[in-house]
């Protein structure tokens, strides 16, 4: 066999088959990471928004079966926020916003602490006696706003018995930056005295 009966690929063109190459995995590369992180992102957005939603469920079957006239709103100090209730069986529960950790709120700023009722309370007077803490277990949900994560007023106007409440958490988009989630609805006792 002589030389120029075997034929082969020059230098040339496997450089250029190794370029063209190369430039077509990148394209796949930076589309795979693109992808990855929109799919970061649904999913952290999904997860803020299923707990919100479920802390929201939560206070409206809790809110909803109060006493009405022994709703109230306190703030403790000027983080926390302290929706207080007593239910028809005469049992004190609340949802504490900010519990702090020194009366047993177990993660503290941009927590939502739900005190189940436990405290029977007849007749029901304070809704809820200083007394009462939010044990490890009742932490209801972290990754709110740490700043205004929860808001509750009354429209005093028209009907004092019906609550608006907020509850505001972040998720981190495709660049990385903390965007706000908000999610607000009203509620209104069914047994009112």
């Amino acid at each position: 066999m002589s030389m120029s009966s075997t034929r082969g690929f020059t230098l040339i063109e496997l450089l250029v088959t190794m370029v063209i190459a190369l430039i077509l995995l990148a394209g796949l590369t930076s589309n795979f990471i693109s992808q990855s992180n929109v799919a970061r992102t649904q999913s952290d957005r999904a997860m803020t928004s299923e707990d919100l939603v479920l802390a929201s469920q939560i206070m409206r079957r809790e809110l909803k079966t109060a006493i009405g006239s022994t709703v109230a709103i306190s703030s403790p100090n000027t983080t926390d926020l302290v929706l207080k209730y007593v239910n028809v069986d005469l049992y004190a529960g609340a949802f504490w916003y900010n519990h702090p950790a020194s009366t047993g709120g177990r993660l503290g700023p941009g927590s939502l602490c739900w005190i189940r009722p436990s405290i029977h309370l007849d007749p029901p007077t304070d809704p809820l006696p200083a007394s009462a803490t939010c044990t490890g277990n009742d932490e209801l949900l972290v990754g709110l706003d740490p700043t205004a994560g929860m808001d509750v007023y009354t429209d005093t106007g028209t009907d004092p018995y019906t609550w608006t409440v907020t509850l505001k958490g972040e998720f981190r988009d495709v660049d990385k930056q903390v965007r706000p989630m908000e999610l607000k609805f009203s509620i209104w006792p069914r047994n009112r005295r």
